[in-house]
């Protein structure tokens, strides 16, 4: 057995095991438990180590990234995405998967400079999949696929300067996620939690079969666990129906914040899955996703 490191902090004097123990027993529990048993136990700062020592394994330690790499992304307003921001929900074990690639989402004006340190910490460019490509969306410009001898990295780059418009371009509300070095964000966390997920009605809608990129998505979530439901679904979890209109701070998200005294970001995004409502297939809802800071900041220019 490889041995782990372990988190070591005043807070855990407060109950009767030593912290490798504590540290341990966490590998086996999922977001929603931590948080839980934290703040019973008042242990909430040793619980979000252990969330940034998750966080620095997979990052630093498996990908191989450079340690500043975490704070290179804050200094870009990127976030990290896809499986890894999922693996930091659920527990580390049992898991029979880790991610194969390293998502990041970044946007368009701090691209090119966020490019350039990605090649300075030893990746190279493989592949770059432009807006002409059916396989984007309409908030990404392009998917740039970096790699070194040990892992493949993706950079998505937003039409927007926000990072986070891409996020709600995504396949499923499986991978509406992100983590920063600052904490870490969940759109659906009542689904992603219960290990569900609904498909990005967007991609349903006037398509006659799944595209195929998004049938090898539904199929590599399947492979780890994971069910594709219905709007329903979420409605007997009391979670949002695909009609309503979402942003970054309402009621149903979830936010870790790892520094109190930093926000996780200062990005104002709103945005609506759509399609077919749950209740009658007779109208269809338009999905779309907006950077609320460029409406507000085109207002203050215009009152200027």
């Amino acid at each position: 057995m490889s041995e782990r490191s372990t988190v070591d902090f005043p807070a855990v004097r407060s109950i009767n095991l030593p912290p490798e123990i504590l540290t341990a027993i966490c590998v086996y529990l999922d977001i929603n438990s931590l948080m839980s048993i934290g703040d019973a136990l008042d242990i909430i700062p040793l619980v979000v180590a252990l969330l940034c020592l998750r966080l620095h394994n997979i990052v630093i330690t498996e990908f191989r990234c450079p340690p500043t790499f975490l704070q290179t992304l804050k200094d870009h307003d990127a976030v990290i995405g896809g499986s890894v921001s999922l693996r930091l929900l659920y527990a580390e074990q049992p898991n029979h998967w880790s991610p194969n690639n390293l998502d990041i989402f970044v946007g368009c004006e701090n691209a090119g400079s966020l490019k350039q340190n990605i090649v300075n910490a030893g990746f190279q460019i493989r592949s770059t999949e432009g807006v002409d490509n059916p396989s984007t969306t309409c908030h990404i410009h392009a998917i740039q696929t970096f790699e070194n001898s040990h892992v493949n990295l993706r950079l998505v780059i937003a039409r927007t300067p926000s990072a986070t418009t891409s996020i709600f371009d995504t396949f499923s509300t499986i991978t509406m996620n992100f983590v920063t070095i600052d904490g870490l964000f969940c759109a659906y966390p009542s689904l992603t939690l219960s290990r569900s997920a609904i498909v990005n009605p967007r991609y349903r809608i006037n398509t006659v079969e799944t595209p195929k990129n998004v049938q090898c998505h539904l199929c590599k979530y399947r492979d780890r666990g994971i069910s594709f439901v219905s709007c329903e679904s979420l409605h007997a979890l009391q979670g949002p129906c695909i009609k309503d209109i979402r942003h970054l701070h309402d009621d149903h998200v979830m936010w870790v914040l790892f520094d109190q005294l930093q926000p996780l970001t200062n990005q104002n995004i709103c945005w609506k899955l759509g399609g077919p409502p749950c209740n009658s297939n007779s109208h269809i809802i338009v999905p779309y996703v907006r950077d609320l800071s460029l409406i507000s900041s085109s207002l203050i220019r215009r009152c200027s």
